[in-house]
């Protein structure tokens, strides 16, 4: 059985660092972070559903205990990124840098 695909929303409402940082117990739905520097931030409990990630900078940060679910990660860097008790549901990755994630 193929894995499920994602399922994403009609429209999104663009991020801004201004609004829309990461901060624990964040809750993002429907929104799309795009062409966004976050390099080593940290949140705790953070849930993404129908989130769009495109050529985002996660990298060196930490996501403890974050949920995305109906995501698409397209172009990002997540490189060396700590995700300790998260979960995927539903997500698709393309053309990410993944190195070091854990």
């Amino acid at each position: 059985m193929p894995p499920a695909k994602p399922k994403p929303p009609k429209s999104l409402e663009l991020a801004t660092l201004d609004e829309d940082d990461l901060r624990d117990e964040g809750d993002f739905t429907a929104v799309g972070f795009y062409d966004l520097e976050m390099p080593g931030r940290t949140a705790k409990a953070v849930e993404f559903t129908q989130c769009r990630f495109n050529r985002v900078d996660l990298s060196g940060g930490s996501l403890i205990k974050t949920s995305f679910t109906d995501c698409l990660i397209e172009h990002s860097n997540l490189a060396n990124l700590r995700t300790d008790g998260s979960a995927l549901i539903r997500v698709r990755i393309d053309g990410a840098r993944l190195t070091g994630l854990q």
